[in-house]
């Protein structure tokens, strides 16, 4: 169809390359197109066949003599010999550049959308198969990103065995209570006080150590462990509620919701029996919930938070302003809390277009009702700054990192939640 090589080819042409010279910097491309599965279910193999042959000559101009072939119905490979990484990232710079125009016949035009993955070898091995399978991992990986290229990266492939491993234990870990939650305080700048914690998860294996929560978190979602994290996190937080109230400690406790939580029309009953149970008023919990979570599927995500909010309980948008939501979604949301990104605090002392966004945000929060917090705050002149245009709260490691409950509550030093470090107010 293409008039290219087959994927069989190119593990031939692998296979004579590292029998003959086993130490040759290679490296394998793999490209696929993000709109060719929705293309093909819209207007079938027909279109979406003379697709791939426009993409593969298009490819074939800019490789020269570099093998590419077909490697699967919907994507592409090529395979360069003798080539160290930095010609590999070349080439798929030009491969997408190529790809930048859109696909045009008749009255159709479309968008290629392309992704390339790239395999070095040998140092990610020298099996035709194997890379073959890296490669497509790492165009995946590109398919999800905002970067259209992407190098394998063994840490965040699904396949490894060890991951294998590390999901049987995961699953062994919640049940057998191997998870633990951290509380990280949020200052109430208004007040000066810790009125409030958000709970991360943490696990510490018993062989490996600590396992960081991006790895096991991403590990969780792969495999649909997920709304299991969630549910125990929900338990843990709400139960730690009910101990702080017994104690006199008025704080309110952040859980983060996934973007699958929001797929389960039985979470608002779930949170409701958990309340109950540990005898928790709705208030003193704030699920959190990221920007692109809610935009997956906007209309199911803002029918579970409608029904939490008809509860009594107060939602966060965490990690805002690096989403993708839109204010025609912003004003539909019953949200209470907006949690500003820190990649807009980080530089906040000294960058005026940040002073600006945040400024802006935290105005826009407030006109709307809501409550304000600034992620990652680490220094103090970025707190005096937020103290300056009114923001509510900040968190970050300047106020505290996050703390296992025992050393929280060491660190509170009376029962009115007074600051954990000396804020400079």
């Amino acid at each position: 169809m293409t008039g290219l090589p087959n994927r069989a080819c190119t593990e031939a042409a692998i296979r004579d390359r590292f029998a003959s010279r086993p130490d040759t910097r290679s490296a394998l491309l793999v490209l696929g197109l993000e709109r060719l599965p929705e293309i093909i279910k819209t207007l079938g193999h027909v279109v979406s066949d003379r697709l791939m042959r426009e993409a593969g000559a298009r490819v074939q101009a800019v490789a020269g003599d570099t093998l590419v072939a077909r490697a699967t119905d919907t994507q592409l490979s090529v395979f360069m010999p003798d080539a160290a990484l930095g010609d590999a990232r070349k080439l798929a710079q030009a491969v997408v550049e190529a790809l930048s125009d859109p696909y045009r016949e008749a009255d159709l035009t479309l968008d290629f959308a392309p992704a390339v993955g790239i395999a070095p070898a040998p140092e990610h091995g020298t099996d035709a198969g194997v890379l073959l399978r890296r490669a497509e991992v790492a165009m995946i990986g590109a398919l999800r990103a905002v970067d259209p290229i992407a190098l394998y990266d063994p840490v965040t492939d699904p396949h490894r065995p060890e991951r294998l491993s590390l999901m049987g234990e995961l699953r062994h870990a919640l049940e057998f209570g191997g998870l633990q939650l951290h509380y990280q305080p949020k200052l109430n700048l208004q007040e000066d006080r810790i009125d409030s914690a958000e709970g991360l998860t943490r696990w510490v294996h018993p062989v490996l150590g600590p396992v960081p929560p991006d790895a096991f978190i991403a590990l969780a979602e792969e495999t649909g462990n997920i709304r299991r994290v969630t549910r125990w996190a929900l338990d843990a937080g709400i139960a730690q509620a009910s101990r702080w109230k017994a104690e006199g400690r008025a704080l309110r406790v952040c859980i983060n919701i996934s973007a699958r939580d929001l797929e389960d029309a039985d979470l608002p009953r779930r949170i409701a029996a958990l309340l109950q149970a540990h005898g928790v008023a709705p208030a003193q919990i704030a699920p959190e919930i990221t920007e692109s979570a809610i935009m997956g599927k906007p209309d199911a995500a803002i029918a579970v938070l409608r029904r939490l909010a008809d509860q009594g309980i107060d939602l966060a948008i965490d990690d805002f302003g690096v989403g993708h939501s839109s204010f025609a979604y912003l004003r539909r949301l019953p949200v209470r809390e907006l949690k500003i990104d820190k990649t807009f605090i980080t530089h906040l002392a000294h960058s005026r277009e940040d002073r600006i966004i945040v400024g802006s945000i935290v105005e826009l929060g407030h006109h709307l009702g809501y409550r304000v917090t600034a992620e990652g705050v680490e220094d103090a002149a970025a707190l005096a700054l937020l103290r300056e245009i009114g923001c509510d709260h900040a968190q970050g490691f300047l106020i505290s990192r996050p703390l296992p409950v025992e050393e929280f509550a060491r660190s509170i030093q009376d029962g009115h939640g007074r600051p954990l470090v000396e804020t400079g107010h």
